[in-house]
């Protein structure tokens, strides 16, 4: 148990089981292919480049790994990740997940000669002096070259500069860097402040702030012509949204609902918007903003309101507000259908012309 890294505590049972787990897992892993093993690799957010026999023993490490990780209480992994310096922010599994990647760094580098982490360190263009756990840790701060050898916190590090969404899994979020890296925003990291703050005053919008927020600024400009929501901040579409004069409750999905439906109202012709207007017995009268303004606060459904809000609506249209809630209802919609029927243009056909003459005409016999 102890040279394959295992737990020795337990009774008899626990140690056999444990064993047959091992020798399981030693035989399931030499009986994949290259594909396989560096797909189970991915799923665990780990390198897949090297020899199958170096695939297998990274998955080896990684499983030994997890069990000893999984056995402890987040408090005892926050405990384990300070002693190394690295954040404790996260779930069980990204705590987990840190710690390993740290372990498998530390064990990379320990391996290895002072002589040969210098030129790990020349290689990117780093200082040679210190003693060898000082030059360890100075090549675990050093930014990849590639974003394929960054840890999963590198990657939302790197993310997060950009203000993109940092959720997935790994190659989703290597993926969303490079296409972030291919798009006309990078040109913002280049800009020096006074240009930030041209194209800032372009879009009439604020130009406060370090260079860091002007970039968010106009990132969330961009994502917002683009209708791109679901990259955006909650803080961003709360922004928006008491822009536009909406709600700003609500889980981010709904947010970004809120804002499609507003997008889907502002495209309505004036026409389409009277139409609508019409069906809900409200006056179409104004200005295309005011009829728009009133489609967007007109109620969605009277059984969805309370008591009073239908007590209001009565009470604008110059209604009883007597009765229980059904009958509020019925009253709303008699008098919605009221208002309809008004709203209807008169619409006369050829013979209709005749009517008023003739009736003139039976006045004068």
């Amino acid at each position: 148990m102890q040279r394959r890294g295992e737990k020795v505590s337990g009774t008899k049972a626990e140690l056999v089981a444990r064993l047959e787990e091992a020798v399981n897992q030693d035989t399931q892993y030499d009986n994949l292919t290259v594909d396989q093993l560096q797909e189970e690799l991915k799923k665990r957010n780990e390198t897949i480049s090297g020899t199958k026999d170096e695939l297998i023993t990274r998955l080896k490490d990684n499983d030994k790994a997890s069990h000893k990780y999984n056995d402890m209480t987040v408090e005892e992994l926050h405990d384990e990740l300070e002693k190394r310096g690295q954040k404790v922010s996260g779930r069980k599994q990204e705590l987990i997940d840190r710690l390993k990647s740290h372990d498998e760094f530390t064990d990379k580098y320990n391996a290895m000669t002072v002589d040969q982490i210098h030129e790990e360190l020349k290689k990117v263009n780093l200082p040679v002096s210190g003693n060898k756990d000082e030059l360890i840790e100075r090549l675990r701060n050093a930014p990849p070259a590639k974003y394929e050898d960054m840890t999963m916190d590198q990657l939302h590090d790197e993310l997060e500069r950009r203000y993109v969404k940092v959720s997935g899994r790994k190659q989703e979020l290597i993926d969303r860097l490079k296409n972030y890296d291919n798009d006309k925003n990078t040109k913002y990291f280049d800009m020096t402040v006074d240009d930030l703050q041209g194209e800032l005053q372009k879009i009439n919008e604020s130009t406060q702030g370090n260079k860091d927020e002007l970039i968010q600024r106009l990132r969330a400009h961009d994502l917002l012509n683009n209708k791109q929501y679901d990259e955006l901040t909650v803080e961003q579409l709360h922004d928006e949204l008491q822009k536009r004069g909406e709600k700003v409750t609500g889980n981010k999905q709904e947010l970004i609902e809120r804002l499609q439906e507003d997008d889907n109202m502002n495209a309505l012709s004036e026409q389409e918007i009277k139409t609508k207007l019409m069906a809900e017995g409200l006056s179409v009268q104004g200005t295309k903003a005011e009829l728009l303004r009133r489609l967007k606060d007109a109620p969605r459904s009277y059984d969805e309101m309370t008591v009073e809000q239908l007590h209001d609506e009565l009470e604008k249209r110059g209604e009883k507000v007597s009765g229980n809630k059904d009958e509020l209802i019925e009253r709303l919609k008699q008098s919605k259908a009221a208002i309809g029927k008004r709203n209807q243009p008169e619409t006369r056909s050829m013979d209709d012309n005749s009517s008023e003459p003739a009736t003139k005409e039976a006045k004068t016999e």
